[in-house]
């Protein structure tokens, strides 16, 4: 089962003011970096992220500030597949997670995926914070991204019952797109570009 998501299920946002001033969705994005980037590791390396980001974000559809006060932004995921074979592995794995900043939980899913949650720190001042490694420890190609599973939440904001997405930037030089190519799955080889880079997905291989 094929599962780059954009997330199932959208955000419902309760406010008031003029909704014509307002997008039909909201689009808030999430920043990430790579610490150490790099299309090949070995067995046993860690690749560490970090994101970090203000409590007021601004939709990227109309500029819409929104204040997201101690927010519990679990409901991101960061997901881990193996694309190497002709059937996709999403978990069971041996994968070691490391968190330094923040914490982690998993999720795993009957459909056989592994869904770390991101549970960011929150400082009134100075925003959301988390920063994690990543410890793959056996070889083949790997495929990180981000996305979110979860049931309608409220949230105050400037605009009427409007619905919200999410995007993940992943501020790297190069994400690896192009190694997609070497997977014999005609799915990731035919991906688009644009749905890559809005989970902020990054590729690698692991050698042993």
């Amino acid at each position: 089962m094929k599962t780059f998501f954009f997330g199932v299920v959208s955000i419902l946002l309760l406010s008031a003011c003029n909704p014509d001033n307002c997008p039909d969705e909201l689009l808030y994005e999430l920043p990430f970096t790579i610490i150490n980037p790099s299309d090949t590791i070995s067995v046993g390396d860690t690749i560490w992220y970090e994101s970090r980001f203000d409590k007021v974000l601004y939709d990227k559809n109309g500029n819409i500030e929104n204040e997201f006060e101690d927010f519990d932004f679990s409901f991101i995921s960061c997901i881990l597949t193996r694309i190497d074979s002709t059937e996709e592995q999403g978990g069971g794995f041996d994968v070691e997670v490391l968190p330094k900043v923040g914490a982690i939980s998993l999720t795993s899913v009957s459909f056989g995926y592994d869904y770390h949650h991101l549970h960011y720190n929150y400082d009134p001042n100075d925003g959301y914070s988390i920063k994690f490694g990543l410890i793959i420890k056996e070889n083949g190609l790997f495929l990180i991204r981000f996305g979110y599973f979860e049931s309608i939440q409220k949230v105050q904001t400037n605009c009427t019952s409007h619905y919200v997405g999410w995007r993940f930037n992943l501020n790297v030089d190069n994400s690896n797109f192009e190694m997609l190519q070497l997977s014999p799955q005609t799915f990731w080889q035919e991906l688009m570009i644009s749905d890559w880079n809005r989970q902020g997905s990054y590729c690698l291989y692991v050698k042993p």
